[in-house]
């Protein structure tokens, strides 16, 4: 799974471009809680707090204070 798009609620605009398509080991997206993203080496990084999540069949929508992050289940 890969980090497949960020975007900036407020302004509606793609961000955060160093961060995508980089493959990803797991993520945790607790309601509540901050979002963390961890890769396959183990490294991860935590974010804002996550206001919802969704899964269709591509992937996951994750919704935190200021972005939308859309988390694809290919590479």
């Amino acid at each position: 799974m890969v980090i497949g798009k960020i975007v900036n609620k407020q302004t509606n605009q793609d961000v955060c471009q160093n961060y995508l398509n980089k493959e990803l080991r797991d993520f945790e997206a607790n309601i509540g809680e901050d979002l963390k993203i961890i890769y396959t080496n183990g490294s991860f990084f935590t974010h804002e707090k996550v206001l919802e999540c969704d899964q269709d069949d591509y992937g996951f929508w994750i919704e935190t204070t200021n972005k939308l992050w859309r988390i694809d289940n290919h590479t």
